[in-house]
């Protein structure tokens, strides 16, 4: 594989319509399914990086389908232990110690200094879709951009803040 980033990206294209539906199967929320695939095609992308992978459509699929089914659990799991905790959790807040907040605060800070890392269109288009919480398709019609471009910036952001956040 002379170019690996292309073969994974073109792999990536050629299956995203399948692989979508295939994710509807496990995910309870059909809004989780772009999230889970480009978290897979972040991971199958970094794994191709540093190894050769056999048969790169059976790992994208499996890849996907763990996380599919860890984002299942997860959200299941939330819904669950959040009654339980209601009360504990409404004490929490109400008291939060100063080593909270500053420990907030710090988070807070290394992750705007990380966003400001990224370039002005992926750093927007990423905010768009991870904090205000847009789909793709509202984020590429907000900036006039196609879906694929917002699907190639929020890996592109995804892959920068992993890789400055294992740096620091």
């Amino acid at each position: 594989m002379a170019d690996k980033p292309k073969n994974v990206a073109s792999l990536f294209g050629d299956v995203e319509a399948s692989l979508s539906r295939f994710l509807l199967r496990f995910l309870d929320r059909p809004e989780d399914v772009q999230d889970v695939m480009q978290e897979a095609y972040l991971r199958v992308y970094e794994a191709n990086a540093s190894s050769k992978i056999r048969a790169p459509v059976a790992f994208l699929y499996k890849t996907a389908k763990n996380l599919a089914l860890n984002e299942r659990a997860r959200h299941h799991n939330s819904k669950t232990s959040m009654v339980g905790d209601f009360d504990e959790l409404s004490a929490t807040f109400t008291e939060r110690s100063a080593e909270f907040e500053a420990a907030v605060a710090e988070e807070l800070s290394r992750a705007l200094k990380a966003l400001e890392q990224l370039s002005p269109r992926v750093r927007q288009v990423y905010i768009l879709r991870k904090v205000h919480g847009l789909s793709q398709k509202e984020t590429a019609e907000y900036l006039g951009i196609s879906e694929s471009t917002v699907e190639k910036h929020v890996a592109k952001g995804l892959s920068t803040l992993m890789r400055l956040r294992q740096d620091d």
